[in-house]
């Protein structure tokens, strides 16, 4: 079992890897051309295939896997032959240490959400509390999240998916005139769910974590987040509210905090001076995409998500392993 696990595992990577290595190849084509939001959404589509191992009847995995076969460079869990042997404990090896970095990043996570709910301080000043309301009601938001200050850090964020709450440097609570722009960010992060996207990123990491083309998949898909999201925002304001938010971006840049964010998966505004000229670089050049670019987004998504689907896995037994013990580690994360 163990054998066939960690043979589907490589396929998938390989699957993964192929698709990915083909957006890495048009994305300088697309990168200014596409819509940011498809350009970070599309990479579900790689995701997916790293993770689940569904196929068609006939696809090049399928095709791959007779000529292993074949060739005998593949054989089934039961024999017990020297490479059968080598094959199941490489494949211990590969499983104890995809969860151990689990385990390291939901503990190395909980440690650092529990020192920020120590130390932060709830955000009672009504004008930013006025403020933060205003935006909640702008963004349809009716459940209540947390706002809160903390002075060691040096970027808003947005931590938890079940129970999220917004932590902004207390620097940031002096200066409240950009302050509607940062919630509206935060706040988007929150309504389209990129904590759980990050946490989807994170386990393919853990499983993947011998293949390189993920790390740069995870970065990629990190720093689109953050154009996706100012895309997202800036759809609805004016030239006027456009120029505000990027003077919100650029005030940001003046908050020194002690502490670094926990970058595996919190939500934040800012991360360097490069990617926050990058950012504002793209909130100057947006504009609304043509028909013809609409059009042209909808043919690449459909032949991203084919590709994704007709390069296939070999097997499907993971139907056969029991995982559930993995479940209440991720569930507990998200907290």
């Amino acid at each position: 079992m163990i054998t066939n696990i960690f043979i589907n595992t490589l396929l998938l990577s390989f699957s993964g890897s192929v698709i990915a290595l083909i957006l890495f190849a048009v994305r300088p084509f697309i990168k200014l051309k596409l819509s940011k939001t498809w350009q970070y959404y599309i990479w579900l589509a790689v995701i997916l295939r790293l993770l689940i191992p569904y196929k068609p009847k006939i696809s090049l995995m399928s095709g791959l896997y007779k000529v292993m076969e074949n060739n005998n460079w593949i054989m089934n869990a039961s024999m017990t032959g020297t490479v059968g042997i080598i094959l199941k404990y490489i494949g211990i090896a590969w499983l104890s240490i995809a969860v151990i970095l689990l385990l390291k990043k939901i503990i190395s996570y909980q440690i650092y959400v529990c020192f920020i709910k120590a130390n932060r301080k709830l955000v009672t000043d009504v004008s930013i509390t006025g403020i933060y309301s205003e935006v909640c009601s702008e963004k349809g938001i009716k459940r209540k999240i947390g706002l809160y200050s903390y002075k060691m850090i040096n970027s808003p964020m947005l931590i938890g998916f079940f129970n999220p709450y917004i932590v902004l440097p207390e620097a940031m609570l002096q200066k409240p005139e950009g302050l509607k722009y940062v919630l509206l960010h935060e706040l988007t992060h929150h309504k389209r769910k990129d904590f759980l996207y990050k946490w989807l990123i994170q386990i393919t990491l853990c499983i993947h974590f011998f293949n390189p083309i993920i790390f740069l998949i995870r970065d990629t898909v990190n720093q689109i987040c953050e154009f996706s999201c100012d895309e997202t925002v800036i759809k609805k304001l004016d030239n006027r509210s456009k120029k505000a938010y990027g003077s919100a971006l650029i005030s940001s840049l003046e908050i020194n905090g002690e502490y670094r964010q926990h970058t595996t998966i919190s939500l934040m505004l800012c991360e360097d001076v490069k990617l926050i000229k990058d950012r504002l670089d793209a909130i100057i050049q947006y504009k609304r995409s043509s028909k013809i670019i609409i059009t042209a987004t909808y043919i690449l998504t459909a032949m991203i998500c084919l590709s994704s689907i007709y390069i296939g896995v070999f097997k499907n037994i993971y139907a056969n392993c029991s995982c559930h013990c993995l479940k209440p580690l991720i569930i507990i994360s998200f907290y």
